[in-house]
């Protein structure tokens, strides 16, 4: 379920779409804010963020042990 805050961000990103679609569309170029990432590149940056998280566990655990 969404908050209320995550709904009107969500009416403000549309709103702002729509504009951006309109002023294109009537021949403005408006570049893309970003082209994003791709597969590959998602699925490397995944790999990353797990092995971080399992290193900094092992990290922890170890000063447990201290």
């Amino acid at each position: 379920m969404s908050t209320e805050k995550q709904k009107e961000a969500a009416r403000r990103n549309i709103e702002k779409a729509r504009e951006v679609q309109s002023e294109r569309a009537h021949g403005q170029d408006i570049p893309r804010s970003t082209e994003g990432l791709s597969t590959a590149q998602k699925d490397r940056l995944a790999d990353l963020q797990r092995r971080d998280r399992r290193a900094a566990g092992r990290r922890v655990a170890g000063r447990r042990n201290c």
